[in-house]
């Protein structure tokens, strides 16, 4: 073996014992199920949220007319 490789090698060794003491093990808590479900059920409905497509006509789109929301945003003096 090479000293370039024996060098790297080390430094190899010395990133991960310092990668591993950055991030210290965290026992496993117990969390009860039930608030495991809320969470997920929660995340879930805001991906749909987020990610849902909105229902515009063709036309809509052509001449350029505002949705329901930015009516409102438009309303609002702070936005």
């Amino acid at each position: 073996m090479s000293s370039h490789h024996l060098v790297f090698m080390v430094f190899a060794v010395m990133w991960i014992v310092t990668v591993t003491d950055a991030y210290p093990y965290t026992p496993d808590t117990a969390i009860p199920e039930e608030d495991t479900t809320k969470y997920y059920t929660a995340l879930r409905h805001y991906i749909k949220l987020i990610t849902r497509q909105r229902k515009q006509s063709f036309l809509d789109n052509i001449r350029g007319s505002r949705t329901e929301h930015d009516k409102i945003r438009l309303k609002l003096p702070f936005i």
